[in-house]
């Protein structure tokens, strides 16, 4: 029997709060990030990116839209430890960098954790900084795409 996808926008407490439980647990269980980091306070103002598979929530982004004009903010990229290496992430991106341009958003932008670059690279982004030392104390860099006259 065929598995079903689902990915899709919210901003329902509710649904955040499954998209809260999957971030607890690759962030803080898994990497050791404190709570206070990941859960900046930032979750409520902010959309989010559910991947739902058979019924079951496996992965999960936040966007962010700041003050530069057209652009967003893709961040907290997590997936729960055993849908991995599955292109669960991938799939995740590839439908929010759809949905971000099916809004006029011309740039997304990240802060990738270094581990993951390749994740990014894979999906279009571009590398754009020096690796840094985020607060959570895990080497990061930032990528961007932009997403006018980008097939996605």
């Amino acid at each position: 029997m065929k598995k079903r996808h689902s990915i899709f926008p919210t901003d329902k407490a509710e649904e955040i709060k499954k998209a809260l439980d999957i971030r607890k647990q690759v962030f803080q269980n898994e990497q050791h990030v404190k709570k206070e980091i990941d859960f900046d306070g930032l979750e409520y103002e902010s959309l989010h990116m559910i991947y739902e598979y058979d019924g079951i929530y496996v992965a999960t982004l936040r966007i962010r839209f700041p003050e530069e004009a057209n652009s967003a903010q893709i961040e907290r990229v997590a997936v729960l430890k055993q849908y991995r290496n599955r292109n669960f992430a991938t799939r995740l991106l590839e439908q929010t960098l759809k949905y971000l341009k099916s809004i006029h958003i011309k740039k997304a932008y990240l802060f990738a954790q270094l581990k993951a670059k390749n994740l990014y690279l894979k999906t279009g982004f571009q590398v754009v900084g020096d690796i840094f030392v985020a607060e959570s104390g895990i080497p990061h860099i930032r990528m961007e795409m932009s997403l006018e006259n980008k097939e996605i």
